[in-house]
Formats: C-alpha cells, sequence, structure tokens
C-alpha cells in the first residue's frame, strides 16, 4: 500500500477554472483529467488523504467521482466540505486536523496552513491546500498539495519525502545536545536544544 495527498481538486466547480487559471476549456474536461491522472497513480490499494475541497457539492454529488476514483479515499474536510451523508466502501472522514503516521514520521494535514503544528518541535511535517496557486510564507517542514502545485496528481510520499528534504528544519525544532546545529543559522534562529534529563 501506497500513501497519497492531493487537495482542492473542487471536482464539478465549473467556476474554479478561471478563478485558479487551470488549463481546462470545462469542467468536464477538468474532472476528466483529474480522474485520469489520479488512476493512473493510485492503485485500488493505496490511501489517498484528500486535504479539503473534494467536491464542489452545490452542484455535483461526490459519489460520482468516490466511485470512479482508485485507493480509499480519507478527506479530511475543507471550506466547501459537506461531509453530511456521505459514505462509501473506500472513503473515511476525519476530522479537521488529521494526524498520519507514515515511515516514522508524522504528517499533519489540515486544509488551512498552520503555523505551529502537532509535534512541530519534534520534527513532524504539515501538509496542507486552500491557497491554490497563490504563496504563503514557508515555514520549515510544511508543503502545499493543492493540484495546482502538483500537475493535477496526487503527491506520493515518497514524493512529498523528497520535496521535505529540500525544506528548513521547523524553526522549533528541539535538537539534542549531540546533534550537529548547521552554522548558517544565526542564534536567533537556531532551534532549543535539550540534553538527556529534559
Amino acid at each position: 500500500m501506497r500513501t497519497f495527498f492531493i487537495a482542492d481538486t473542487h471536482f464539478g466547480h465549473k467556476n474554479i477554472i478561471g478563478y485558479c487559471n487551470r488549463p481546462f476549456t470545462s469542467v468536464e474536461e477538468m474532472d476528466e483529467e483529474m480522474i485520469r491522472r489520479w488512476n493512473a497513480v493510485v492503485s485500488p490499494g493505496d490511501r489517498v488523504y484528500v486535504v479539503g475541497d473534494f467536491v464542489w457539492t452545490r452542484v455535483a454529488d461526490p459519489m460520482v467521482y468516490i466511485d470512479r476514483l482508485q485507493g480509499h479515499i480519507v478527506l479530511i474536510p475543507g471550506d466547501h466540505d459537506n461531509c453530511s451523508g456521505i459514505q462509501g466502501a473506500h472513503l473515511s472522514i476525519a476530522k479537521n486536523i488529521h494526524e498520519v503516521r507514515e515511515n516514522g514520521i508524522s504528517v499533519i494535514c489540515c486544509h488551512y496552513p498552520i503555523l505551529r503544528w502537532r509535534r512541530s518541535h519534534y520534527g513532524s511535517w504539515h501538509v496542507y491546500g486552500h491557497i491554490h496557486n497563490g504563496l504563503v510564507d514557508q515555514i520549515g517542514k510544511s508543503v502545499c498539495v493543492c493540484v495546482e502545485k502538483w500537475q493535477y496528481t496526487p503527491v506520493s510520499f515518497d514524493d512529498l519525502q523528497k520535496a521535505m528534504s529540500q525544506l528548513p528544519d521547523n524553526p522549533n525544532l528541539i535538537r539534542r545536545k549531540d546533534e550537529a546545529t548547521p552554522s548558517s543559522q544565526q542564534p536567533h534562529d537556531r532551534a532549543r536544544v535539550y540534553g538527556e534529563d529534559e
């Protein structure tokens, strides 16, 4: 089983094409292409964490998409997700902030960017959506998984790990005294240091 992350698919949302300058001429084209790209990388036994704004439920039935998408979907609700009455054999609804444990790493999923997330001082990661193709200040090991930033395709944990490896440590990371702190960091930027007795 592999793990994937994605946010802000906005299936069924015609106006999102113009709002976010998506490269599609119609909502039908957008939906079909995102389903194709999803199923090209996700297998039936995989797990996909959708970090909010999955389907534009004002006009579209989420089950139409859920039934066509491979993998078990875990939906972390965003501001456009109406989760009442949605259920399926390969669907779970999580809380607004959801923690995933993968290869010994905690990944904190929330639709909105968080300044300080759970266990960030111990090196956890944060994935979020909401900003689409906008920008936010980069903070430590946090990555936007909006479709606009990942070619409208779910991001594998392996690719997320590669992206995180290029980012600085979380600003509040606690380091052991026997761990080296990069000399390029100025004192006011350095992480807290603790010893054996802390």
